[in-house]
């Protein structure tokens, strides 16, 4: 069987790959992910279009579709540090806890300088 020829610019072809549409809307191109499976009911293989991954464009190339992505300078949390016990933790404090916390505020504010939120995040 001979391959067609593919419809879009070579500058476009570079960036399809297994597992991946090219679509063309307007003047853009626009890449998919797809998968295969088998439908019963119909007897045959079918396509499935998965998510938006991006948009091709012939001076960027490959721009990854801002949904996807986590910005790289979002450093407000260090994900390497957290677990579900530090969450778990937290949410006991928060739901159970949160009358002594007024209360412990203005005594450990007023004999220590600080409020007790400061001496459980110092540990």
């Amino acid at each position: 069987m001979k391959s067609k020829k593919s419809p879009y610019p070579k500058w476009v072809n570079e960036h399809r790959k297994p597992g991946t549409e090219i679509r063309k809307i307007g003047d853009k191109f626009y890449i998919y992910s797809v998968s295969a499976y088998y439908d019963a009911a119909r007897g045959k293989g079918r396509k499935k279009t998965g998510p938006y991954l991006g948009r091709i464009t012939q001076q960027d190339g490959f721009i990854e579709a801002i949904s996807r992505k986590v910005p790289k300078t979002y450093t407000a949390v260090n994900i390497q540090n957290l677990s579900t016990r530090d969450y778990g933790l937290w949410s006991f404090y928060f739901r159970r806890v949160q009358g002594y916390h007024r209360r412990g505020q203005t005594i450990f504010s007023s004999a220590m300088g600080m409020d007790s939120c400061s001496l459980v995040l110092q540990n």
